[in-house]
């Protein structure tokens, strides 16, 4: 049982004693206690989750680095939700070219006839999509053909608030069809046709580097290292730990899409127990990767917690898991007085997107 030299008891410690240079206590009376909290707070060192030796240097880990330095003044706020759909899409199917298509000469061209051709049994019939109108001449087709389950990204387009942005993917360099086909010729990302590892250059927009960081993460960077005037700026998961908000920088929080902020139960109790037992850097890569995780994770979720505790909307969301991630995203948004954050970055999920017995 614990007696730190500023005279502070906790649970095992009763009865009187300790003083300016006492570090320890021990009552028989209180040894029931002080066992359940040693065993807490050893279930909770980096000794026990990781394998190596856990030796600590003589440097105090240093706090999380602040969002930016720059005056938050009237640079007003912006954020990027990224609605990340798990899975391999079939694009051809999404967006089709319907008719009043051109070659690439500008002569007539039934661009519909060659997709079905190409498509075979795959292809959709024109009554299976949806009509929308593009810009006279600003596309090979003046009419495509949205699936038609996606109905509200129809409505939405039509209205100016969606775009299509077609044949993009993270390549490593340009490449041509008989490129491709002539292997050695370019380069090409690692394991095509690979739904994670597609997934994971998605998020990282930098196939040929298997430890990039995500793309949102290196927004953040960027933001808050901004010459001459850093903006103050930070990420959020609703969807587990994931790999687009990797920062070298500014850890992204993780938010639970049906809690909001889950806080550590015992914080009130053992939180400056954890913060002494994590204090000083460790040696070791598991280790301090662990410590420093944990460290952050008692802090930010205390400062979070509050924050959203205050927060009320006017909007009412579902209760899909992916309402309910949104759900969140507008609580983060709206707290935004309260965080000082200008820029912000959120990541939302579903899955179920392989397409397979399409």
């Amino acid at each position: 049982c614990f007696q730190r030299s500023n005279g502070e008891t906790i649970p095992g410690c009763v009865g009187e004693g300790g003083g300016p240079t006492w570090d320890y206590c021990y009552n028989p009376a209180g040894a029931g206690a002080a066992l359940k909290v040693a065993q807490e707070l050893f279930a909770a060192s980096a000794e026990f989750h990781v394998s190596a030796t856990n030796g600590l240097t003589p440097t105090s880990r240093p706090p999380r680095a602040d969002v930016g330095n720059g005056e938050v003044g009237d640079r007003g706020y912006k954020a990027i939700v990224v609605l990340f759909m798990f899975g391999g899409c079939d694009s051809y199917n999404v967006l089709v070219p319907h008719s009043q298509c051109r070659d690439a000469e500008g002569s007539a061209f039934d661009l519909f006839a060659e997709y079905t051709a190409v498509r075979t049994n795959l292809a959709l019939p024109k009554e299976d999509l949806t009509p929308i109108s593009v810009a006279n001449g600003a596309q090979p087709c003046d009419t495509f053909g949205v699936h038609g389950s996606l109905g509200v990204v129809s409505e939405l387009f039509e209205a100016g608030e969606a775009a299509f942005v077609a044949n993009v993917g993270p390549l490593v360099e340009p490449v041509t069809k008989a490129q491709y086909y002539d292997r050695g010729a370019v380069e090409l990302p690692p394991s095509l046709f690979s739904h994670n590892t597609q997934q994971r250059h998605w998020h990282t927009v930098d196939p040929a580097n298997a430890n990039a960081l995500g793309i949102l993460g290196k927004i953040v960077d960027a933001l808050v290292t901004r010459e001459p005037s850093p903006l103050h700026a930070g990420g959020y998961s609703i969807a587990g730990s994931t790999r687009m908000l990797r920062s070298s920088l500014i850890p992204a929080d993780i938010i639970d899409p049906r809690e909001g902020v889950v806080r550590f139960s015992a914080y009130n109790r053992l939180h400056q127990y954890i913060e002494n037992m994590t204090r000083y850097e460790s040696r070791g890569a598991f280790a301090e990767t662990y410590s420093a995780a944990l460290q952050e994770m008692l802090g930010r979720t205390e400062v979070l917690g509050e924050m959203l505790d205050s927060v009320e909307l006017e909007t009412k969301f579902g209760g899909s898991g992916l309402d309910q991630q949104f759900e969140q995203v507008a609580k983060l948004i709206k707290s935004r007085a309260v965080s000082g954050l200008e820029r912000e970055v959120f990541f939302v999920s579903r899955g179920g997107f392989d397409m397979h017995n399409e």
